[in-house]
């Protein structure tokens, strides 16, 4: 019976320690870069694709708590609540919408670090989807820019 609750007590030591290792920690998004540019899957590659009546996806971390979604023909402002560093150096961020207070959840998953490449991917209540591979603004000259002629618009 005493080999019996040592090895339970041992077991639920090991479950609880493994626990703890998997919650995330908190995450300091100064290390993070400031401003993300959204790359084009193209048939030679990523590509920097600003269209003529949109402009190219932006992503902004501001000073103030803020992650703004901007570039196209509409910003979205959203207050960063709290920042987590996930497993598989995914970093997520909480947030919730300035104009309407709902919640949004966004995950930053670096592909590349030395390349400046991470995917974003969150999902709204309208069940908008974003998941894009973005560029550390620091790398953009390393990938080619297509311009949309206005012509094509």
């Amino acid at each position: 019976m005493n080999r019996f609750l040592v090895s339970i007590f041992l077991l639920v030591i090991s479950v609880s320690s493994c626990t703890e290792s998997i919650q995330p920690e908190k995450f300091d998004l100064k290390s993070l870069p400031k401003e993300f540019s959204h790359l084009t899957e193209t048939d030679t590659g990523l590509v920097v694709y600003n269209s003529c009546d949109a402009g190219n996806l932006l992503i902004s971390l501001k000073e103030d708590s803020q992650l703004l979604l901007h570039g196209q023909q509409e910003d979205y402002s959203f207050e960063i609540v709290s920042a987590h560093k996930l497993r598989n150096d995914t970093i997520q961020v909480a947030t919730k919408w300035l104009e309407s207070q709902e919640s949004e959840v966004f995950h930053f998953h670096w592909l590349d670090k030395a390349k400046g490449l991470i995917k974003v991917i969150t999902k709204n209540s309208n069940r908008f989807t974003l998941n894009f591979t973005f560029v550390d603004d620091q790398f953009l000259d390393n990938f080619k820019t297509y311009n949309q002629p206005c012509t094509e618009c």
